[in-house]
């Protein structure tokens, strides 16, 4: 099976968008069909536009909900260090992070992310090195 970074992107979005809005406290809108999470992450260049097209196509598979962005810096360590203080004050928003790979020990080990497991495709779907990096104690 060959494994393009757009499908990777796409599937992972999916998934990730997926376990969040049934894992977290969704916010709710005027309209109390709809749904309202935040997206926290990169809204700038090439990252930003993939990252708004995925938003864009996951409300219009999942028309209940809404996404809004949230933009963060773009610099990884300034981001980092946002998530950081939001998570240890709890601040309850954004439902959603952008998390730079290398942060999911951390993350996973404070209790900040949960495990997608029941919620993403199959393993199979993605590149083995990102199934490593993203798995702690046997968990995605």
């Amino acid at each position: 099976m060959r494994l393009d970074p757009l499908s990777l992107v796409r599937s992972t979005s999916h998934a990730l968008l997926c376990a969040a809005w049934l894992l977290t406290g969704c916010g709710r809108a005027s309209n109390p069909n709809e749904t309202v999470l935040t997206f926290s992450g990169s809204a700038l260049g090439a990252e930003g536009t993939l990252v708004q097209k995925q938003l864009k196509r996951f409300m219009q598979l999942n028309p209940g909900i809404r996404v809004e962005l949230q933009r963060t810096p773009d610099d990884a360590n300034q981001r980092h260090q946002l998530y950081v203080q939001w998570l240890n004050a709890r601040v309850g928003n954004p439902s959603i992070l952008q998390l730079d790979v290398v942060w999911t020990p951390e993350f996973a080990a404070a209790g900040w992310v949960l495990p997608l497991d029941p919620y993403a495709p199959a393993r199979s779907e993605f590149f083995p090195a990102t199934i490593i990096a993203t798995t702690r104690a046997g968990k995605l």
